[in-house]
């Protein structure tokens, strides 16, 4: 499993703690286990092989001489197309690229 704790939408409020926060672990009562321990409330565990597709598709092009950031819509379809459409990905209020 993959644990996400800040939700796609918060993420530019401090990328860095985004980002360190995205986490492998075996089961989810060992996400449980660790968000109480360190005081963080749950966010979404996802399967290590939907994180997988999701990072094909999101990081695929990066090496492209013509690659952008993605713009909230794109991004949205991109979270939808790997199966993540539950309220914590809705990047609803998200201003400019993703």
């Amino acid at each position: 499993m993959v644990h996400f704790a800040i939700p796609p939408a918060q993420a530019w409020n401090n990328v860095h703690r985004h980002c360190a926060l995205v986490l492998p672990f075996r089961s989810r009562e060992e996400i449980g286990a660790w968000c109480a321990r360190h005081g963080i409330p749950p966010g979404e565990a996802v399967p290590l092989e939907q994180v997988a597709g999701l990072a094909r598709t999101w990081y695929g092009r990066h090496a492209d001489r013509d690659w952008r950031k993605w713009t909230i819509a794109e991004a949205q379809a991109i979270f939808r197309r790997a199966g993540l459409d539950s309220p914590f990905w809705d990047l609803g209020s998200v201003k400019g690229r993703f």
